[in-house]
């Protein structure tokens, strides 16, 4: 009932802009301002990708309800809810907080897919959180923490065995992936994260220095040639 009543809060339609989860649009989340030292924190987050995993460390995960309605998808919901929050309620430390414990949580379910294999409500779940990361960050921001590596790279084999096993995952989790994909890859052409640091690229996707580094190489052996 906790976790239903979260739920229902998360949801609710404060500014009346006729938002529903099940658009395909990804809203920003606008929750009363008091609300936010509560839930919009990176300690709330943990908090919530905890008690996911708890709904199975059970005997025999069978028994745990892999329904949509169940408690374990419910607790993904509210993370899909949560990791929308709208930038403008965080500081810079908090909001940099907040994205490594979404990279952190959602890397350790990617890597040891928990529940994943008995409820195909939570996987969805998870792909839906994990579309909403880019969604919500920039890839500026998403590349700066240590922890963006491991998730990438954690995301890129999540990827390739969901991929592999199309067969019997939904195409809505997959169109989330597809999505997510889409939207890393899209900014490459034009920045490329390297120190922290922007590296701007050509129209056409080329790299200026590179460029001038590879004509450099090439007039060096046409002169030890000559």
């Amino acid at each position: 009932q906790a976790l239903l009543t979260l739920h229902t809060c998360l949801a609710y339609d404060f500014v009346g802009t006729g938002y529903s989860e099940s658009d395909d649009v990804v809203a920003c989340l606008y929750i009363p301002v008091e609300w936010t030292k509560h839930i919009a924190t990176a300690e709330a987050l943990r908090l919530l990708f905890q008690i996911y995993i708890a709904q199975w460390q059970v005997s025999n995960e069978s028994e745990v309800d892999t329904s949509e309605e169940g408690p374990a998808s419910l607790v993904l919901q509210c993370i899909a809810l949560v990791s929308s929050t709208r930038r403008s309620v965080f500081d810079e430390k908090g909001r940099q907080e907040f994205l490594v414990a979404l990279l952190e949580g959602s890397t350790q379910l990617m890597r040891e897919k928990t529940g994943l294999a008995h409820s195909e409500a939570c996987l969805h779940h998870l792909c839906r959180i994990l579309s909403r990361i880019k969604s919500h960050f920039q890839l500026v921001e998403l590349a700066k923490p240590p922890q963006y590596h491991v998730w990438l790279q954690s995301l890129a084999t999540f990827t390739e065995e969901i991929l592999a096993a199309w067969r019997a995952v939904s195409t809505r989790s997959v169109h989330y992936l597809v999505r997510l994909w889409g939207a890393l890859v899209l900014p490459t052409p034009y920045l490329r994260m390297r120190d922290g640091l922007s590296r701007s690229y050509d129209n056409d996707g080329n790299d200026p220095q590179m460029m001038q580094q590879q004509q450099q190489q090439q007039q060096q052996q046409q002169q030890q040639q000559q």
